[in-house]
């Protein structure tokens, strides 16, 4: 297990990283080709021959959006001090390819803890997946976290997390949530939420059937007058209407017509 470069070395501690190292990492290595797909994988011999500029820029292009599994081990089993972190996240091909590749920059060790166990992460595209509410686990990197995927309940437990540290990941451009009690469950508190992104932006998915809305379309469901527009004259009748639309097709345009 590797320590966290510094600020001012991290281009040589880079450098001298060599694979077997990063495969030692908690993120595990990006699994190989098979022996029959690699007999049918071109091989581009001449490429180190490139100019410099053309081979960055190949590197560059090997960046792609990731779903990041962030998990923390604690002291004493339970909600204390963050240790360490793990991942069943593959660490990204391009880290494992050579040091040039390396050497760019194009992922930060990121998530480091008592024990200075990291992960490659590039914020710009790699999507932050934690399993819970526990956003306090993460705070240290908020204001480089662009986007966050993570489950939760309407609890007075995530009201408070929610209130109380979601508002400081002032960066964030993507939420996506999972409402572990269902997407109904919110309708109370879905407009005094508030949101550091974009309400276009949100997208929050039910888990029992799977639907996922935007948060615009969450605020047109859980808006009153979406209560009145359907002749319902109750919560309890609009939250059965709600749990047939969830299992059907339609649009909440088509829904509302």
């Amino acid at each position: 297990m590797h320590s966290r470069p510094s600020a001012s070395s991290s281009e040589d501690a880079h450098s001298r990283l060599s694979t077997d190292s990063l495969l030692g990492l908690t993120q595990s290595p990006s699994p190989s080709p098979s022996p029959q797909l690699r007999r049918h994988m071109p091989t581009f011999h001449p490429f180190p021959r490139l100019p410099i500029e053309l081979r960055a820029h190949i590197w560059r292009l090997s960046v792609v959006a990731r779903d990041v599994d962030v998990r923390f081990k604690r002291e004493h089993g339970g909600r204390g001090l963050a240790i360490h972190i793990v991942s069943s996240t593959p660490a990204p091909a391009v880290m494992q390819a050579c040091s040039e590749s390396r050497n760019l920059g194009l992922y930060q060790p990121s998530f480091v803890r008592a024990d200075e166990r990291y992960l490659w992460i590039n914020f710009e595209v790699d999507r932050i997946c934690i399993p819970d509410i526990d956003f306090e686990v993460i705070l240290p990197e908020q204001q480089l976290i662009r986007r966050l995927k993570y489950e939760g309940e309407m609890s007075e437990e995530y009201g408070y997390s929610f209130h109380d540290e979601l508002p400081g990941f002032r960066n964030l451009q993507e939420i996506h949530l999972l409402c572990a009690d269902g997407l109904w469950s919110w309708r109370d508190e879905w407009e005094d939420l508030y949101w550091p992104c974009p309400r276009e932006s949100i997208r929050a998915t039910d888990k029992a059937s799977g639907r996922t809305t935007t948060g615009t379309e969450a605020d047109i469901l859980f808006g009153e007058d979406c209560h009145m527009s359907t002749g319902i004259e109750n919560w309890i009748g609009f939250g059965m209407n709600f749990e047939q639309w969830l299992c059907s097709d339609m649009t909440v345009a088509e829904w509302l017509s």
